[in-house]
């Protein structure tokens, strides 16, 4: 009985690639040569025997099984299309940072406004204060007789 990691290294591939035959592709024919022991998964005789048939046979190829030189058409168009759509993303990224740099500007510009307004009331206020304490109590309180 071998771990996983054992079967990888005996067929030279990688342990996702024979979790997924186990798990998917040959799930039913792998069932019963599958034991799992102490947190790890061990594979009987019979079914590296199995594992190593399926791979002779070419069967369910991955592309990260494949040769480093081989590319297929359609792993090159899913490339192409990835290319595109992380462009398209990025382009997408950049208008939504242009537009938030855009309302970022406006925020600045209305704040300062509002800084400007309220230094002139506070302005208006403390002359509106200093000519109030000039005046006498019975000139404040009889203002309208001025």
């Amino acid at each position: 009985m071998k771990t996983v990691a054992e079967v990888a290294e005996d067929l030279g591939v990688s342990k996702m690639a024979v979790y997924r035959r186990i798990n998917t592709t040959l799930e039913q024919e792998m069932e019963p040569h599958v034991v799992k022991m102490e947190g790890a998964t061990h594979i009987l005789p019979e079914g590296v025997a199995v594992l190593r048939k399926d791979l002779d046979s070419g069967r369910d190829k991955h592309p990260e099984e494949e040769e480093a030189g081989e590319v297929s058409p359609e792993t090159e168009t899913v490339q192409e299309r990835l290319n595109r759509l992380e462009e398209e993303y990025i382009n997408t990224l950049k208008e939504e940072l242009r537009r938030k740099n855009e309302q970022l500007e406006k925020k600045d510009d209305l704040l300062q406004n509002f800084q400007v307004i309220l230094r002139q009331n506070q302005e208006r206020m403390q002359a509106l204060e200093g000519e109030r304490r000039g005046r006498s109590f019975w000139d404040r309180l009889f203002w309208w007789r001025r």
